[in-house]
């Protein structure tokens, strides 16, 4: 059983090592530098939300709503 883990932990080792390499070399060559965009907001934009309730306590009874 213990041949049987340390087999399948290679395996998974090994399957993950080969993925870095191989989508490592990928990234590398793609890296492009990033592109800085400055949003200019001219208007203030207001969106209806859904009513929340909050319960008011005083000491240890409800005073409200």
């Amino acid at each position: 059983m213990k041949k049987l883990l340390i087999l399948v932990m290679l395996l998974v080792i090994g399957a993950g090592a080969a993925a870095y390499f191989v989508l490592g070399k990928k990234d590398e060559q793609v890296a492009e530098e990033p592109k800085e965009e400055k949003i200019v907001v001219e208007e203030h934009h207001y969106m209806k939300l859904d009513t929340i309730t909050v319960t008011l306590f005083d000491e240890e009874s409800v005073v409200g709503l």
